[in-house]
């Protein structure tokens, strides 16, 4: 009888683990095709990748998150995105007080505030709030506080290197597809949206509440808004950040893949012919090679300096590198500071064997 109760009672767990995994659950994030450059213990960070993640949270995610634990000088400290050797002491550095400079801050007794109390800021500065508090910052955004993201690979990782990255990574191009997006006007009057599923066993309507957006990879709980299979609920659950990024897009028709292309093959004929004369073609000659060609008929979310074609996917993965090294600014210095230091230790542990041998050779061990 005790065992038939021991048998039922498991029973009964297994049930509600499996109702528990029927109510979705967020959807575990994929890191990026090959992987990311930092990961192994000889890893290192895409710069290149890091600088344009920094633009992206400038020009986009700046607007409302907060990086409070950093200064501006960290940019450009040994490791940094814009690390400069030229440059001892990276608050000298001219790059890093003309993207300093860009945002205010209020000191009414500096020599250089304006009449309302602001100066230009300094690379000694710690990062600039979008919001003087946090009320305002709800205020603002419906209710939902935007989290910093100084620390945010850290917080939303498991463990392993990497996991904070793919998850902002997976969040960030994880939205559904804006074709899947519909509007109707419930029973109340009451317009609403909703998401259609219609693949796998995953079939039904899935209604995303006012101020909300659904998000695979979000953690959550989406089976009361939905209407389908209570067995297959969608993974995810919804937050108050709606989609940020997405693709260049053009006029109907516009391939703005193949333009992109074509501007880029226009920019290294370009680049050979100058270098063929001695000479190198400029950042500027570049950005009107792609402004005549690419730019003038696809609207983007960021223009890559570098000529970078600017897809969701890529913007994606490079901020996430970015908040990676914001996460762990020293990262670098760490690890090459730590493979000597690993074979130092190897040297020592073989001449401290070998000396061991040699003064103990004639004692009974």
């Amino acid at each position: 009888m005790k065992l038939l109760r021991t048998l039922v009672a498991g029973l009964g767990a297994a049930s509600l683990v499996l109702s528990a995994s029927a109510a979705g659950g967020a959807k575990k994030p994929k890191e990026p095709e090959g992987g990311w450059p930092f990961q192994g213990p000889l890893g290192e960070l895409d710069m290149e990748s890091a600088q344009r993640g920094y633009q992206v949270y400038k020009e986009v995610c700046a607007s409302c998150h907060s990086m409070e634990l950093l200064s501006y000088r960290n940019l450009a400290e040994p490791g940094a995105p814009f690390y400069d050797s030229s440059y001892s002491n990276p608050n000298d550095n001219p790059l890093i007080k003309a993207i300093a400079a860009e945002a205010r801050v209020y000191d009414p007794y500096a020599s250089d505030a304006d009449d309302d109390g602001f100066r230009p800021a300094r690379p000694s500065d710690r990062f600039v709030s979008p919001y003087p508090d946090e009320q305002t910052a709800r205020a603002a955004n419906g209710g939902a506080y935007p989290p910093d993201f100084s620390v945010i690979t850290k917080a939303r990782g498991k463990g392993n290197e990497g996991d904070g990255a793919t998850y902002v990574y997976a969040l960030i191009k994880g939205y559904p597809e804006p074709e899947k997006i519909k509007r109707r006007t419930n029973a109340e009057g009451i317009p609403e949206t909703y998401i259609s599923f219609d693949k796998d066993e995953t079939i039904g309507e899935l209604t995303q509440p006012s101020g909300q957006y659904y998000n695979p990879y979000m953690p959550g709980d989406a089976s009361a808004q939905w209407e389908g299979d209570p067995r297959h609920v969608p993974y995810g659950g919804f937050l108050a950040m709606g989609p940020q990024l997405n693709d260049p897009a053009g006029d109907e028709g516009v391939d703005c893949k193949a333009l992109h292309k074509d501007a880029m093959k226009r920019v290294k004929t370009e680049e050979e012919r100058i270098k063929a004369e001695g000479g190198s073609l400029s950042a500027g000659a570049k950005m009107a090679i792609l402004e005549e060609d690419f730019y003038s008929q696809c609207t983007a979310k960021i223009i890559y300096q570098d000529g970078t074609y600017p897809s969701t996917k890529q913007m994606a993965y490079d901020v996430a590198q970015f908040l990676h090294w914001a996460g762990d600014p020293k990262q670098e210095q760490r690890r090459s500071l730590g493979l000597p230091t690993m074979i130092y230790l190897l040297l020592l542990a073989v001449l401290l064997w070998f000396s061991y041998q040699r003064i103990w050779r004639k004692v009974d061990h």
